[in-house]
């Protein structure tokens, strides 16, 4: 053998060699994805409701936090691939599918549930083993109502607040039916009231809205269409005011002077017309409801009497003390005239000089020779006697 031919057959001798490696391991590689192992994963699953009529949840008495340990076999290359995708996305279990549907609580095995979801059904690997393998889920059908919605501001309003729209659809498990209240409520935070201006009517957007279930009753599943109103709402101002038309003049006389006296006003003064009270604003809305009423009475002494014709001073009462008077002093005009028939006179009953009422807080009510106090409840202090009162003839 020639030199130069030497090298080309060590050459060859090597190609034959590195070719003979490459074809066994080749050969040992498929071999190896062929060859089935077992693997253990934890994945987390996602329960979907399949139909929109539908819906599921973990039972409420169940600790399922969601992870099942999967224990799977298959060839070492797919069972690698499937494994780096149940990492990257949920195991999806639908109801109607993998979950068989049934209204109420059912135990699911979850064991024939993985088995059959998608991601198992045309692969080669198998699920051998699942961890926990069952579980209680809750299902049921979902119903829809529509209802009013009321508004919750937690402050005093100016009038009736109103939403936009006035109703709302909300949608429930039919197991909620016989707890759903008559109407949704739209609460509006403390921070949307912040910088309203009192007595201007303001729109408040974006307001939410939700049921009030009886206590003990889980709700699950409430959805509501749509899920936020518009609220337009007035402040009620700390203070308010009102005008009343008229208020009636009574004659306060002293117990002697009743039945030996007659006494008329003027026809002018027997009222005391268009008068506005201002206070607080509560106080004024007890006013509205007649809790109390204003009454202008004039006390007519002796003297004044016997002076047969002139002008009275007026003083009213029944107000509480934080409503301020529309005056100050008004005075109207009387005629007295003595009786002269003895037996018309009446008699007077116990001898009492009557109290002034402008001596007393007209919030602690009529003085005592004032007429009855209103009905109702009221601040002020009721009278304890009613002595005889002669009315503007």
């Amino acid at each position: 053998m020639s030199a130069a031919a030497a090298p080309s057959a060590g050459i060859r001798g090597l190609r034959t060699v590195v070719l003979t490696t490459a074809l066994t391991l080749l050969v040992w590689m498929l071999a190896e994805a062929r060859t089935l192992q077992s693997r253990r994963v934890e994945v987390f699953v996602e329960l979907r409701p399949g139909a929109a009529d539908r819906d599921l949840r973990v039972s409420p008495g169940e600790t399922w936090d969601g992870f099942v340990e999967l224990e799977l076999r298959g060839p070492t290359a797919e069972l690698l691939t499937l494994e780096d995708r149940l990492k990257e996305q949920n195991l999806v279990l639908t109801l109607g599918e993998q979950i068989p549907f049934s209204r109420g609580i059912n135990e699911i095995d979850l064991r024939d549930a993985v088995r059959a979801a998608q991601v198992f059904v045309d692969g080669t690997v198998t699920v051998d083993r699942v961890s926990p393998d069952g579980v209680e889920l809750q299902m049921d059908e979902l119903v829809t109502r529509a209802l009013p919605v009321v508004i919750d501001a937690g402050v005093d309003l100016a009038s009736p607040a109103t939403t936009d729209p006035p109703e709302v659809s909300i949608r429930c498990p039919s197991e909620l039916l016989e707890f759903l209240p008559d109407r949704l409520v739209a609460r509006v935070s403390r921070e949307a009231l912040e910088g309203l201006r009192p007595g201007v009517a303001h729109s408040v957007q974006g307001v939410p809205v939700s049921a009030l279930f009886p206590v003990g009753v889980g709700p699950w599943a409430v959805t509501y269409e749509p899920s936020r109103v518009a609220v337009t709402l007035e402040l009620r101002s700390e203070t308010d005011s009102m005008l009343v038309p008229a208020v009636p003049v009574r004659l306060l006389l002293a117990p002697e002077a009743v039945g030996r006296w007659s006494v008329e006003i003027s026809d002018d003064d027997r009222f005391i017309r268009d008068v506005r009270l201002s206070g607080p604003a509560a106080v004024i809305d007890r006013l509205r409801e007649q809790e109390f009423v204003p009454t202008a009475i004039v006390r007519l002494t002796a003297p004044m009497l016997e002076a047969g014709a002139g002008e009275a001073e007026v003083r009213l009462i029944e107000l509480p003390s934080r409503v301020s008077r529309p005056f100050e002093s008004y005075r109207v005009r009387y005629r007295a005239e003595r009786i002269l028939d003895p037996s018309l006179v009446q008699p007077a009953g116990p001898q009492r000089q009557p109290e002034d009422p402008g001596e007393r807080d007209p919030g602690e009510g009529p003085a005592p020779d004032a007429l009855q106090p209103p009905a109702g409840p009221s601040d002020a202090e009721p009278s304890e006697g009613v002595p005889p009162i002669a009315p503007g003839r």
